[in-house]
């Protein structure tokens, strides 16, 4: 329903940036030409509204994901999120070979999504800090740990605080993550004004009124 999907996209206008296929958008359900045609939709409807985009790239095999990454670039993504693979828990070298592979394959920014309680699959600190060291496009982080805090804390510290950390997991930790030195917050769609509102109220200095409207989400 690809009318309702441009409607829904247009109400989402206030949003900072647009993100298609994360962990919540269910993307594993999707056949290749459906993820094909609702990026399509995506990019032209973001582009129009002048909103970015982070298209995310979630092949489990390496070469697939570069093919995905290079699609997405070619199709006008302003930046890639990419979901390391998970499926029977590669090793650590393997991940962050597939993580380089990807990462030199394009030459859009790429935001490297961490969610070890829905993949299984640890990264540490040290491995982002030195995906970060090199490679200049990679320098976007979404921390979904449980909790976040520590680790957000270790990266902006290890990275000199280079890295651009944003924080998933519904938001739950989103003004703790912003204490700690994220810079924003990625959650589903569903009340992307109150998460709007608590982003303004804490970056004005109101953290009384954030703390408020964080409890009602």
């Amino acid at each position: 329903d690809y009318d309702s999907f441009r409607n829904f996209i247009r109400v989402m206008r206030p949003c900072h940036a647009l993100t298609l296929f994360g962990i919540a958008g269910e993307f594993y359900k999707l056949s290749d030409r459906e993820k094909v045609e609702i990026a399509e939709v995506f990019l032209v409807e973001t582009k129009a509204m002048g909103i970015p985009s982070i298209v995310s790239v979630t092949s489990h095999a390496t070469d697939l994901a570069v093919q995905e990454a290079q699609r997405w670039q070619e199709m006008g993504a302003d930046t890639l999120m990419l979901l390391p693979p998970f499926f029977l828990k590669p090793a650590a070298a393997a991940i962050e070979q597939h993580i380089r592979a990807v990462a030199a394959a394009v030459h859009i920014p790429i935001m490297l999504q961490y969610a070890p309680e829905q993949t299984g699959v640890t990264i540490a600190p040290a491995v982002m800090q030195r995906l970060n060291e090199d490679f200049e496009t990679l320098t976007y982080f979404k921390i979904e740990s449980r909790p976040p805090g520590p680790y957000i804390s270790d990266l902006v510290h290890r990275t000199n605080g280079r890295a651009k950390i944003f924080v998933g997991n519904a938001g739950f930790q989103m003004i703790e993550a912003f204490d700690r030195g994220a810079i924003g917050v990625m959650p589903g769609a569903l009340m992307f004004d109150l998460y709007l509102k608590v982003y303004e109220q804490y970056h004005v200095g109101d953290r009384v009124a954030a703390l408020q409207t964080h409890d009602v989400i």
